[in-house]
C-alpha cells in the first residue's frame, strides 16, 4: 500500500484557509481530486500560471497592492501563502475595493458601468428595432465570468445587442456582482422561457467563456441561408479541443465529440464540413427558426444536438463549426436519464462519423463502447483512429507530425512569451513541409498524442515524461535548475539554450546535451520595421514579475528617460514611465527598431548558467542598440550591438547618445549585423537542426528495434 506524503507546513496553511477553494481552483486548472491534491497542484502549477485559488482572491491584484519591500520579499512565491502568513489586511479582489479603481466606495454598479464604458447606454431597455443579436446565457450556477466575457465581446463589435440571463435555477441572480451587471441597459434577466429581441440568437452555457473575437465570425456564418445553425470551436481548459461538432456512429448509438482532445490545429478542415448536428455549450441560430421548433429544450449537454435535429426536420440546411470563433468550455458527462430521453426522442439517426473523421485526416479502425452495463443503446461508441498520413521510417527523410509542448497554460488573451516562441517555431517547421501542432501545458499528456511522430518539449519550469510512442526532443530554454538527470536521460535528444550549461551537464551526467540557442523571427524583427531613434529613448519590454527588476531600477536611478511596456508595474515605478500594460508581439519589432536603446535582463539563474534571453536575438535582429546585464556565453555573439553594464553610472554612460556610434558602431554596420543574426539565428535555422535530429533519432530507434 502506497502511503501519501503528509502535508507540509505551507500545504497545511492553505488546507486550513477558507481562501483556498478547491472546486474553484480545480475548474480553472482542469483537474479533479481532493483538497490536498488541489493544494499541491496549485503550489506546483497554479502559482506560476497566475491561477486564482478563490473567487475573491486575485493573485495579480494582491501583488500590485503590496508595497515595494513586501513585493520584493514575495518574489515569485505564492501570494496567498504570503497573505496568510503575515495576516495582511488589504483587499484581495478589485470588487472588494472599488474605490481603489477611482470609484465611490461600495458603489458596485458604478464600478461596473465605468468598467464597461464602451457599452452603449440608453435610458430605456432596447426594443426589437434596436437589437441585431440576442445572447441567451442559460444559468445553472453563477454566470458572472461568462457574462463579463460576453459584455467585453459585444462592446467591441459596434453592433447593438442584448444579453438575456436565463435563470434556470432561480439562484443565478443572487450575487451582488450579477445584480450590478444587470444595471446595464442591454442586460435583462428572465426565469423560464426567454423571448429574444434579436433576429439572430446565440445560446450560451454559463460555464462557457468566449475568447476575444468569437462573436462576429459566429454571426457571419448565418449570412448563408442554408446554414441552419453554427457553433464555435469548443476548447477545454487544457487548450485541446473539447468538441468540433457532433459525430454519429455508423454503428448506432449516441453522438460523440469530433476531434475531442486533439490539438486545435487538427480542426483546420472542420470549417468546410457539413455536420448533421452540433454539440456543446454555444450555438448561433435565427430567432424565427428557434421559435418554429419550440425553443432550446432541456439544459443538458445533448440540448444542442436535439435542437439541431429539430431544426433539420423544420427545413433543409446544414450545420457549421466556425473555427475562427473559440469558446472555452469543458463538457460534462451526460447522465443516463438525459441519454434515455434523447434516444427515446431520436431512436435512429443516420451515422456520419466515418465521413467526418476522414475529412479530418483520420480513419476509424474500431470502436470502444463507453456506458453502463445493460444500457448498450445509451452508450457512446468512441472511435479508435489511425492517422491516414502516419509515416513509417524509410531511408529518405519524410515529413513528420510534430507536437510542440508549450510550457504556458491555455487562457484567453494569452500573452506568454513561450507561446510566441512555440508558434514561431511551428511556422518554421511547417515551411519545411512538416505537420505541427502546439500543446499548452494542460494538454501535454492528451490521449491523442499517439498520433504524433515527435514530441518537442520547450522545457520551462515543469518536467515532462516522454513515452515510447514517438521521438522525444527536450529543449531547455528556461529554469535549468528544475531539470534532473533522470528526466534528461528519458529524452531521445536533449538540447539547451546555453553552451556553458550544455557542456557542464554533459560532463556531470555523462549524457549528450547539445547546445541550441534561442532564436528570432526575421519577418517580425528586422531593421526595416522602424526608423532608428524615432521611438522611445530608452525602452524596456517586459512585466515586473512581481519585483523591481534590477535593470529598470538602475535606469531610473540613473535618471534615464525610460519607457516601459509590460504588466504589473503599478506601485513599483512611477506611472508616467509605463506606456502600456501590453505591447502586441507583432509590434515589438517596430518598437525595437525605432528605439534609442533597448534594455535587456535575465533571471539570475539563467544569467549565471549562460541562457541568453530571446529578447537579445529579437532586438539585435531588429537593428537595435542593446544594453544588457552580463551573462555567460554572450561573448562576441552579437558583435557591438550588445553592450554590458554593471551599475547605474555605467548604464548612464552607455545610454548617452554622444557615445553611441563609438560603442555600438555606425547604423550601416548594425544593419549588416542584424541581417547576420536574423539569418544565422532564425527559427528556420533552428527548425532545420531539429528536423535532422528527429530523423536521426527515428533511425536509431528503427535499427535498435
Amino acid at each position: 500500500m502506497r502511503l501519501r506524503r503528509r502535508p507540509s507546513e505551507q500545504e497545511q496553511l492553505l488546507l486550513d484557509s477558507e481562501l483556498f477553494d478547491e472546486q474553484w481552483y480545480g475548474a480553472q486548472a482542469g483537474i479533479a481530486g481532493d483538497r490536498l491534491e488541489a493544494v499541491r497542484h496549485y503550489l506546483a502549477n497554479g502559482v506560476p500560471a497566475g491561477l486564482s485559488p478563490h473567487p475573491l482572491f486575485e493573485p495579480g491584484y494582491v501583488r500590485r497592492r503590496l508595497g515595494p519591500k513586501r513585493r520584493a520579499r514575495l518574489g515569485d512565491g505564492d501570494p496567498l501563502t504570503f497573505f496568510l502568513r503575515r495576516g495582511l489586511r488589504l483587499p484581495t479582489h478589485p470588487l472588494l475595493a472599488p474605490a481603489a479603481a477611482g470609484l465611490v466606495e461600495g458603489d458596485l454598479a458604478a464600478w461596473v458601468r465605468q468598467r464597461y464604458a464602451a457599452w452603449p447606454t440608453r435610458p430605456d431597455r432596447p426594443t426589437r428595432a434596436d437589437v441585431a443579436v440576442s445572447i441567451l446565457l442559460t444559468c445553472t450556477a453563477a454566470p458572472e465570468r461568462a457574462l463579463e466575457a460576453v459584455l467585453a465581446a459585444v462592446a467591441t463589435t459596434g453592433e447593438q445587442a442584448e444579453i438575456v440571463v436565463v435563470d434556470a435555477t432561480a439562484k443565478a441572480a443572487d450575487g451582488s456582482t450579477l445584480d450590478a451587471l444587470l444595471s446595464l441597459p442591454s442586460v435583462r434577466i428572465v426565469r423560464g422561457e426567454a423571448e429574444p429581441l434579436g433576429e439572430r440568437v446565440v445560446l450560451l452555457h454559463d460555464d462557457a467563456v468566449p475568447w476575444p473575437g468569437w462573436l462576429e465570425p459566429l454571426e457571419a456564418a448565418l449570412d448563408v441561408p442554408s446554414v441552419l445553425a453554427a457553433s464555435p470551436l469548443l476548447v477545454g481548459r487544457s487548450g485541446a479541443i473539447e468538441s468540433a461538432g457532433a459525430a454519429f456512429p455508423v454503428t448506432g448509438g449516441l453522438p460523440h465529440r469530433l476531434l475531442h482532445d486533439f490539438p486545435v490545429e487538427d480542426a483546420e478542415a472542420v470549417g468546410a464540413i457539413r455536420f448533421s448536428a452540433l454539440i456543446g455549450g454555444a450555438i448561433a441560430v435565427r430567432r424565427e427558426d428557434l421559435r418554429a421548433v419550440g425553443g432550446c429544450g432541456e439544459p443538458d449537454e445533448l440540448a444542442e444536438v436535439d435542437l439541431c435535429l429539430r431544426l433539420a426536420q423544420h427545413r433543409p440546411g446544414r450545420f457549421r463549426v466556425v473555427t475562427e470563433s473559440r469558446v472555452r468550455h469543458d463538457l460534462h458527462e451526460v447522465d443516463v436519464e438525459a441519454r434515455r430521453r434523447f434516444r427515446s426522442d431520436w431512436p435512429a439517426v443516420a451515422g456520419d462519423d466515418n465521413r467526418l473523421w476522414a475529412a479530418c485526416g483520420f480513419r476509424v479502425l474500431d470502436r470502444e463502447i463507453r456506458g453502463e452495463l445493460g444500457e448498450r443503446p445509451l452508450c457512446v461508441p468512441e472511435p479508435v483512429l489511425a492517422r491516414e498520413s502516419r509515416l513509417t521510417v524509410v531511408e529518405s527523410p519524410r515529413p513528420l507530425r510534430w507536437a510542440i509542448k508549450n510550457p504556458a497554460p491555455s487562457v484567453p488573451n494569452e500573452r506568454w512569451g513561450d507561446t510566441h516562441f512555440a508558434h514561431a517555431l511551428a511556422r518554421a517547421l511547417r515551411a519545411e513541409g512538416h505537420v505541427v501542432v502546439v500543446d499548452h501545458h494542460g494538454a501535454w499528456e492528451r490521449s491523442t498524442a499517439r498520433h504524433d511522430d515527435v514530441a518537442l518539449v520547450l522545457r520551462g519550469p515543469r518536467p515532462f515524461s516522454p513515452t515510447p510512442e514517438q521521438v522525444s526532443i527536450g529543449w531547455v530554454i528556461s529554469h535549468p535548475e528544475t531539470m534532473t538527470r533522470e528526466e534528461a536521460a528519458s529524452y531521445d535528444v536533449l538540447l539547451a539554450a546555453s553552451v556553458p550549461w550544455s557542456q557542464a551537464r554533459s560532463a556531470e551526467w555523462d549524457l549528450p546535451v547539445r547546445p541550441l540557442l534561442q532564436a528570432t523571427d526575421p519577418e517580425l524583427f528586422h531593421p526595416g520595421r522602424g526608423v532608428p531613434d524615432t521611438g522611445a529613448d530608452v525602452l524596456f519590454v517586459g512585466s515586473s514579475r512581481g519585483e523591481y527588476r534590477p535593470i529598470v531600477r538602475d535606469a531610473l536611478d540613473a535618471d534615464l528617460p525610460l519607457t516601459v511596456y509590460g504588466a504589473n508595474w503599478d506601485g513599483i515605478i512611477p506611472p508616467q514611465h509605463v506606456a502600456a500594460a501590453y505591447l502586441d508581439n507583432a509590434e515589438v519589432g517596430a518598437a525595437y527598431a525605432s528605439a534609442g536603446i533597448v534594455l535587456n535582463d535575465h533571471f539570475e539563474d539563467m544569467r549565471r548558467e549562460g541562457f541568453l534571453s530571446n529578447r537579445l536575438f529579437d532586438a539585435v535582429a531588429a537593428g537595435a542598440r542593446v544594453v544588457s546585464d552580463d551573462v555567460q556565453g554572450l561573448g562576441g555573439l552579437f558583435g557591438d550591438a550588445v553592450q554590458v553594464y554593471r551599475d547605474p553610472e555605467d548604464l548612464r554612460r552607455l545610454c548617452d547618445p554622444s557615445t553611441w556610434e563609438e560603442r555600438f558602431g555606425p547604423p550601416e554596420r548594425r544593419v549588416v549585423n542584424a541581417r547576420r543574426v536574423g539569418q544565422e539565428h532564425s527559427f528556420t535555422a533552428r527548425a532545420r537542426v531539429l528536423i535532422d535530429l528527429a530523423h536521426e533519432a527515428r533511425r536509431r530507434r528503427h535499427f535498435a528495434g
